[in-house]
């Protein structure tokens, strides 16, 4: 669907047909979509910004000690970095060598890797000695992020009044990030805006990621690290879906216009649609400088993993976080404007609307497990006689469990939902309770007999397709207590924790990527054991 929206979008431009006010907002839309993520880590304590940057990218990109050192992480071909001096001299580090750029106390250092995680979030880390050092950078270096993480053990009165001077679109998708001692209040957090607080050990979340055998998935929990993965994960989600929203919008305002158009061929849905580099842009030179070279578009990137490869870096304001090839010249350009406020607000609104929808929801959701678990009787399958004890251990028995289970009717669809089949009357709770675990039984095995059927016929499927397929599984299944109305029961509740359960294993088999494509369906498969002993017990 991204692909099909951005390639249509970019016939609307080239055809001239938009209208003269629709023009630019379309090309901000495209490029929006053929980028990558725009985040930004903020502190005053480098070693932290280092060590969560590290964690972030998901490979050492950065010496925990390397100390205030301004750093864009961005996605390249093959590793190098290019260091730029307070006298706006530039050295270039290639390979090996990218460990000396940060040697001589460089004012900004740009690296770059080719590392999955690079393809959907480009990284900039700004730190200070204090917050008043914090605060002369904090203006040009957030104002064209996409998220803000702000890091400290505190939020004090200092941070706050740096922090409302901000944008009220850069408050709504920021977070305050905390060391697992960190000090923050419920109203500290209201007051400021950030959509939450995280508290993570980053040097502990990267070593259990980094451990021998596999993800230590406990370690990097306890850590903080699936908490922060899975933030990060929904604003990438969001981003692309807003811009995709907006470009959409655009297409359906001109679709008479556009209504004789072909369709896009094969080599337009897969060519890129912006260039692959980008010039550094220098300092506001002092006296007037030759006249610029002409503007060169921008080509994007994409995701959150590990691995190593390319770069380059900015000069002063960090415009739009994106890669630069190392072999280009050292060109003058105009110092960057700022995003235009007008696709900037178009954007923001879209992405607000539908983190305010979400929140309601979740209030709402909140609101009606307080009623129920006031009002209601609580009804259960006879696992309360178990205790917890047990229920973990009968949990893992099931696993190995021999599963007889009755196929009613093929799924032809990966995506199509299996509706609940409506039970006799009355309708008890014991009998919605083994309707609806039978129908999540269903699912579940239906949704990895698709994936397994998939993969055979076409095993060069990437393993994130699979993941993202069976990610999309497990939120059906918690949806569909929700729309039961069961989310109040406490073995409804223990069902839900599985479904999140495999949710994070999922996530870690993701940030891992090298996982068998096969385990994505066992995981599903396992899921649905699950679910069947709590409906036989």
């Amino acid at each position: 669907m991204k692909t099909q929206t951005a390639a249509r979008l970019a016939q609307a431009l080239k055809s001239g047909r938009l209208s003269s006010n629709s023009v630019e907002i379309a090309g901000q839309c495209l490029k929006r979509l053929d980028s990558p993520l725009r985040l930004t880590v903020l502190g005053t304590n480098a070693k932290f910004t280092n060590q969560l940057l590290n964690l972030l990218v998901g490979a050492r990109v950065v010496d925990p000690n390397a100390g205030h050192v301004t750093m864009q992480v961005l996605h390249n071909d093959r590793p190098a970095a290019v260091a730029i001096y307070a006298d706006e001299s530039r050295k270039t580090f290639k390979n090996d060598d990218i460990v000396n750029a940060f040697d001589g106390d460089p004012s900004r250092v740009r690296v770059g890797y080719d590392l999955p995680s690079l393809k959907k979030v480009s990284f900039l880390r700004v730190s200070a000695d204090d917050t008043v050092g914090l605060a002369k950078s904090i203006r040009w270096s957030v104002m064209p992020s996409d998220v803000v993480l702000w890091t400290g053990a505190e939020f004090n009165e200092a941070d706050k009044r740096i922090w409302a001077a901000l944008p009220q679109r850069i408050r709504d998708h920021s977070y305050l990030i905390q060391p697992l001692d960190g000090v923050a209040s419920a109203e500290t957090l209201r007051e400021s805006g950030f959509v939450d607080r995280l508290r993570i050990d980053p040097r502990a979340a990267s070593a259990a990621r980094e451990r021998p055998g596999g993800v230590d998935k406990i370690s990097f929990k306890n850590a903080g690290g699936t908490a922060l993965v899975r933030a990060v994960k929904k604003e990438i989600e969001t981003s692309a879906q807003s811009a995709l929203d907006a470009a959409q919008v655009i297409l359906m305002r001109h679709a008479k216009q556009l209504e004789d158009l072909p369709e896009p061929t094969t080599e337009e849905l897969e060519a890129p649609r912006t260039s692959e580099h980008f010039a550094p842009v220098p300092a506001k030179p002092t006296s007037p400088a030759t006249p610029p070279p002409p503007s060169v578009e921008v080509q994007p990137a994409l995701r959150v993993v590990a691995s190593a490869e390319r770069v380059v870096v900015p000069t002063r304001p960090i415009p739009d976080q994106q890669p630069v090839a190392v072999e280009l010249p050292q060109p003058t350009a105009p110092e960057a404007d700022e995003p235009d406020p007008v696709v900037l607000q178009a954007l923001n609104r879209v992405r607000t609307r539908q983190l305010n929808a979400e929140r309601a929801r979740e209030a709402q959701k909140a609101d009606a497990l307080a009623k129920q678990k006031q009002s209601a009787t609580p009804w259960s399958l006879g696992l309360e006689d178990v205790g917890l004890s047990g229920v973990e251990t009968a949990r893992k028995a099931s696993l190995q469990r021999p599963v007889s289970r009755s196929r009613t009717r093929p799924v032809s669809r990966l995506r199509a939902p299996i509706e609940p089949v409506e039970p006799s009357q009355p309708r008890t709770d014991r009998a919605l309770s083994q309707t609806s675990f039978s129908n999540i039984v269903e699912g579940l095995t239906s949704r990895a007999d698709a994936l397994e059927a998939e993969l055979k016929t076409n095993d060069a499927i990437e393993s994130d397709y699979l993941i993202e397929k069976a990610q999309e599984c497990i939120e059906w299944g918690r949806t569909f207590f929700d729309k039961d109305h069961l989310s109040g029961n406490e073995d409804v509740q223990m069902i839900v924790e599985t479904l999140d359960e495999m949710d994070e294993v999922l996530i870690l088999m993701s940030i891992e990527g090298d996982s068998d494509k096969t385990d994505v369906a066992k995981l599903l498969k396992q899921a649905a054991r699950e679910v069947e002993f709590y409906l036989g017990a």
